[in-house]
């Protein structure tokens, strides 16, 4: 064999290492292509996803907004109202010390002992009295009873 010919045969087994070389090369770069265009769409619906979520946080901070207001006159109105009550009830403590006060006999400027309840019981019992008066008492009796019980 000659020199020559050993040549072409390392050529030809060189040329054909050079195509299956570029056979498997062609292969990775169509996978490359296509695995690029996979990523085109990814990022393209990546990007539309980042868009609805940015409107979706615009619409929660409008909401937010609005729930805040709302919250805010509700405070507003319940402490107007908390103010309100307080006034009420310490009205109506005044009063019913005022009425207890009036039932028992202090406050009159007299030097009057107060109404024992148990006396105005045994008094009850007693039929001497008349029928108005024990009403009268009875009322009475009952509206102490009620204003310790309010307490």
């Amino acid at each position: 064999m000659t020199m020559g010919f050993m040549l072409d045969v390392l050529i030809a087994v060189l040329l054909v290492a050079t195509v299956i070389y570029c056979w498997r090369l062609n292969q990775r770069l169509s996978t490359l292509r296509q695995g690029r265009e996979e990523l085109a769409a990814l990022v393209t619906q990546l990007t539309q996803a980042t868009m609805r979520a940015e409107g979706s946080i615009g619409a929660l901070k409008v909401a937010a907004k609005e729930a805040a207001q709302g919250l805010e006159e509700n405070i507003g109105a319940a402490r107007a109202l908390r103010d309100e009550l307080a006034l009420i009830t310490e009205t109506g403590n005044n009063l019913a010390n005022r009425l207890e006060n009036r039932l028992t006999g202090a406050g009159r400027g007299r030097a009057e002992p107060s109404i024992d309840l148990n006396a105005l019981r045994q008094e009850r019992t007693r039929p001497a009295r008349a029928p108005k008066q024990d009403a009268d008492m009875a009322a009475r009796e009952h509206i102490l009873n009620t204003l310790r019980q309010a307490r």
